[in-house]
């Protein structure tokens, strides 16, 4: 069988060489791109874990600075908080020194009569809240309702201690709402 003759014309070793060619490009073609491949992905899967560390590292100080700003409102919300407290003790403790120098005061005769303290109770827009009945006539008109300078007294001094704890309460919330409180009382 080796011993038969071989006639190769051009067109059969022109079609060898091709066919040769094409074998080696091929097997050269799919080397290369299985090393490509194999580059391609290790520099991928860097890449990717790149990304991923920088992301971690990114939440992870984002979280770290959340703390702390939470931490940090924590730390201002228990100040004004203290700060409230330790103000309202001062006001219980100047109402019952009040009460106690009203009483010694005043003397509890009336200083407004019937018609007046319904006045004012209407114009404060509580119109059932103390209110005085309409005094009949003779001796049930001069026995009706009035307030004493001891109620007026109590009566301010209550008014005072309420506006003082308003005006604390919305002290509290301004400077917790600037950080640095710049003056605004």
């Amino acid at each position: 069988m080796f011993s038969t003759p071989v006639i190769t014309t051009r067109l059969n070793a022109l079609l060898a060489a091709l066919a040769l060619a094409a074998a080696t490009a091929l097997v050269a073609g799919s080397g290369g791109y299985a090393l490509g491949h194999r580059l391609a992905k290790a520099d991928g899967d860097a890449a990717l874990a790149k990304v991923q560390r920088d992301h971690a590292t990114l939440e992870t100080k984002a979280a770290e600075a959340a703390l702390a700003r939470l931490q940090h409102a924590q730390a201002r919300g228990d100040a004004l908080e203290e700060r409230l407290a330790v103000e309202e003790a001062s006001r219980q403790s100047q109402a019952l020194e009040h009460a106690r120098e009203i009483k010694r005061l005043t003397t509890g005769r009336p200083c407004l009569n019937a018609g007046t303290v319904r006045l004012l109770n209407e114009s404060a827009g509580r119109p059932g809240a103390a209110s005085v009945p309409a005094p009949a006539s003779g001796i049930a008109a001069a026995d009706a309702a009035a307030a004493s300078d001891t109620d007026i007294a109590d009566w301010i001094d209550n008014a005072q201690r309420q506006y003082d704890t308003c005006r604390s309460r919305l002290d509290a919330l301004i400077d917790w709402h600037q950080e640095d409180a710049d003056g605004h009382r």
